[in-house]
Formats: C-alpha cells, sequence, structure tokens
C-alpha cells in the first residue's frame, strides 16, 4: 500500500534513525511530520482524477495550498494552521480536533515544564480570536492518528472556557438522544481541568518491565526506568531519546521491542 511504501522509505532511508538521534525538539517535529504523512496515505482511497497509489496521492498532495494563495475576496472555506491564521480574521470559524493529545498537543501534555503547555493555550486563544461573528470548536469520538484508530478526550481548553460565554451542540429538543450518547465527549466542560480517568488496571497490558526497550509511536525506542502502579493504572518512566518521560501505561501503548 502507498502507506506501507513511504513508511518503509522513512525507515530503510535512515531519515527516521537520524531524527531519532539528533533528539532535539525540532527532530521530534519532524518526526510528527511524518507519522502524519503516512495516516495520510492510510487514508488515501483514489486521487481527483481517478489515479491509485503513489502517483495518486501525490497528486492529491499537490492539490492542498497554503494560505499564501489565500482570496479573501472568494467565497470558500479556508483551511489553514493555527500559526498560519494570525491576523487575519474570518466570520465564522472552525477549530477542529480540540482534544488531548491533539490540541494541547501530546508533547505539552506530558512535559514537565509549563511553557510548553502555555505556549498551546495561547494558540488556543490565537485561534478563539480569528473568529469574529461565529466560533466553533469540535472534538471526534474516535480518529485515525498515524495509521491507528484513537480514542481521544475532549481538549482541557474546552473546559477551561467560561460557561456564560458558549453553548454546547445538542441542547436543543431534537438532538436530545445525540447529546445524551455524545455528552462524555463534547459537553464535560464541568470537570476539574486536566483530569484523567485511568482504566481498570485489568485492561493494561505490558509485555515489559524495568530495563525493557519499548518503542513509543510519537517518541520512538526507549528504555523502561521504572514502573509504578498508581490508581488503577501504571506509570511508566522511559528514558527516550528526547529525555525522559512518564507515561499511563495504558495511554501510552508501549510495545516491547
Amino acid at each position: 500500500s502507498v502507506a506501507e511504501l513511504i513508511k518503509g522509505i522513512i525507515e530503510d532511508s535512515g531519515y527516521r534513525a537520524e531524527l531519532l538521534a539528533e533528539g532535539t525538539e525540532e527532530a521530534v517535529g519532524r518526526l510528527e511530520n511524518l507519522d502524519e504523512l503516512v495516516n495520510k496515505a492510510a487514508e488515501f482511497t483514489v486521487s481527483p482524477s481517478g489515479q491509485t497509489g503513489l502517483d495518486g496521492f501525490l497528486e492529491e498532495v499537490a492539490l492542498v495550498a497554503d494560505v499564501d494563495g489565500l482570496d479573501e475576496n472568494e467565497d470558500a472555506v479556508v483551511l489553514m494552521t493555527l500559526h498560519s491564521s494570525k491576523g487575519l480574521e474570518f466570520d465564522t470559524v472552525f477549530m477542529v480536533a480540540c482534544e488531548n493529545g491533539i490540541f494541547p498537543g501530546f508533547r505539552a501534555m506530558q512535559s514537565d515544564s509549563l511553557t510548553a503547555m502555555e505556549e498551546e493555550r495561547r494558540l488556543c486563544y490565537v485561534g478563539i480570536t480569528r473568529a469574529k461573528r461565529k466560533l466553533y470548536m469540535t472534538c471526534s469520538k474516535s480518529r485515525m492518528q498515524f495509521g491507528q484508530t484513537h480514542y481521544n478526550e475532549p481538549s482541557d481548553f474546552l473546559k477551561e472556557l467560561p460557561k456564560e460565554l458558549y453553548e454546547t451542540a445538542g441542547d436543543s429538543a431534537s438532538t436530545q438522544r445525540q447529546q445524551r450518547t455524545s455528552r462524555r465527549h463534547v459537553s464535560n466542560v464541568d470537570k476539574p481541568i486536566n483530569t484523567y480517568t485511568r482504566p481498570s488496571n485489568e485492561n493494561v497490558a505490558m509485555d515489559y518491565e524495568v530495563g525493557d526497550r519499548v518503542r513509543h509511536i510519537k517518541l520512538g525506542i526507549g528504555v523502561v526506568k521504572n514502573i509504578e502502579k498508581v490508581g488503577q493504572d501504571f506509570d511508566v518512566t522511559v528514558e527516550f531519546p528526547v529525555g525522559t518521560k512518564k507515561l499511563p501505561a495504558k495511554l501510552a501503548r508501549l510495545k516491547k521491542v
């Protein structure tokens, strides 16, 4: 498949190994971009011209234009990153993927420094203030990330918003059933900030122990330094090329190598 081909190129060329060895924040960011490229390839089926395979995927990717080509007079939806949106304003704005692990990003949430999280919060403010009339902030029950299906919790930033400033989707009578089924995903803004409900340790499958080498989907390969039971889960301390991280076992999904 296209995804397998791209993954093979990344691995066989030594590019991933080089970035892991570099161990800088910029290198980690590039690794995340590579993983996202593989994810997009996994979702690809056919290009607008009907082509499949690598040629079709590259053709589809080439059709994506950046904000430099923006025509403010054109009646169309504009897709951009939060960084690209600085200085711009729109009548209606959609901030999508407001989920822990995406926004704020996983690295920021796991960082021992408050600076990383504050930078993410500042970007959230940038996005919010791009809207002149209407702002929609959404999260998904599940999504494909890096070729795998993930179930992310709603962003902590949603929980920080003052209640009097927003309306929650599903408040109308016609969507009561939808509201009941999606409440824990979309409208759980009354929970304390930075909460994480740990699963039962019976559901935490760990095939590794202290001293083993494990692989994390974003941080690469590291060595387990400590495993500590915390409530109904386990905190696993791993030394990665990018630094030592303490991760919840269920959330981290570490695999022994």
